[in-house]
């Protein structure tokens, strides 16, 4: 689960989440915060699982912004990490998430 924190809006815009392609495969990239819109979209592009979502204007403290879906495919570890990211003026504090695979 890929989560937002925001006292207040999100810009909308592009993130990208790097992994381990000898490690494990990403079967689903499901946005689920902006879907309403009908403008999120998710997608797998060469090692990165790519987001776009829409501006956001009330977050009100954290909500799932994604649901990204990994299967193991061979042994060992993967980090699912943020590539930096632009998004307009928020302060963009990146996290990321080990996968290991036995």
């Amino acid at each position: 689960m890929v989560r937002a924190t925001s006292a207040g809006g999100l810009p909308g815009g592009t993130v990208s989440i790097r992994f381990d392609q000898a490690t494990v495969a990403v079967l689903g990239v499901k946005p689920i915060l902006g879907t309403d819109s009908g403008m999120a979209e998710g997608h797998v592009d060469n090692g990165h699982a790519v987001l776009t979502f829409p501006a956001i204007d009330t977050l009100g403290g954290t909500r799932a912004l994604a649901e990204i879906t990994v299967r193991g495919i061979a042994p060992g570890r993967s980090t699912l990490a943020f590539e930096p990211a632009e998004l307009g003026v928020a302060a963009v504090t990146p996290g990321q998430a080990v996968v290991d695979v036995k």
